[in-house]
């Protein structure tokens, strides 16, 4: 039996099979230069891309099968990341500009936006990166049509685990049916932390070396008690409920990440 130590984002316990997803940004595109003329229809690409994970998201907040609230905030946020300025006005610049492919461009924004971010002095506020890699993931996914990344019934039952988790992509888990989630990285102010919780669902984070090829498990289990019981930074005022608290929270963050970037 191999260890390795972590960090529980609730009470509850979890084992099962393992089963992997795909790591972060795992589908390479290089720098691709185009010609001038062919810019129109590379920012159309760029663009349909845009749509597609956008309608994608709005499935997972209008569908029944996912739990309707926290589903609601959560893809609001990514949906607001997709289209902010800063990411998606930032990546057709680029095109057209320095005449790149969509796909170069969208990595030279998230590269700028790590930088960016990694000088913002709010902890909460910095944890906020790992949504807008995943929004950038799933739009690189929807330009490469890249069809090796999927969440369905396979994952019934099984510790779904991966190098990060988003919060999108830990509700889909959900409704097939996983047992819990184990990430390497990952925090206790992520978006995936307070959504498991939310949902109930046994979550370890922060397991140094889980991806690594020599400590790859065929299964996964919580056998030690949890270190603590994390609670999203959020102190309800007048009254409100929690979970009304971190909806507001949750539809303003983006705003407040922008308002805190250093200039």
């Amino acid at each position: 039996m191999h260890r390795l130590n972590g960090i529980g984002a609730g009470t509850q316990l979890g084992s099962g099979p393992a089963r992997f997803l795909s790591s972060r940004f795992e589908a390479q595109a290089g720098e691709r230069q185009i010609p001038e003329t062919d810019v129109r229809a590379e920012m159309d690409r760029f663009d349909a891309a845009v749509v597609s994970s956008d309608a994608e998201m709005e499935r997972i907040s209008a569908g029944e099968r996912f739990p309707t609230q926290i589903a609601r905030e959560m893809v609001d946020m990514h949906r607001a990341i997709l289209g902010s300025p800063e990411l998606a006005d930032s990546a057709r610049t680029l095109i057209q500009k320095r005449r790149i492919g969509a796909e170069w461009a969208i990595r030279q924004v998230v590269a700028e936006l790590r930088r960016t971010f990694s000088e913002i002095e709010d902890e909460r506020i910095r944890a906020r990166f790992e949504d807008v890699e995943a929004v950038a993931e799933r739009l690189l996914r929807a330009l490469l049509d890249d069809r090796d990344f999927v969440i369905d019934e396979q994952f019934a039952g099984t510790i779904a685990i991966g190098a990060q988790l988003s919060a999108l992509e830990a509700l889909e888990l959900h409704h097939y049916g996983a047992a819990g989630f184990a990430t390497e990285h990952g925090g206790p102010t992520s978006h995936a932390t307070i959504v498991a919780r939310a949902l109930g669902v046994p979550y370890a984070f922060g397991v140094h070396g889980l991806m690594s090829a020599s400590a790859r498990p065929s299964r996964f289990g919580w056998t030690a008690r949890p270190v603590r019981s994390f609670r999203a930074p959020i102190r309800p005022r007048n009254g409100s409920s929690r979970r009304e608290a971190a909806r507001r929270s949750s539809a303003s963050e983006w705003s407040t990440l922008r308002d805190s970037s250093p200039p």
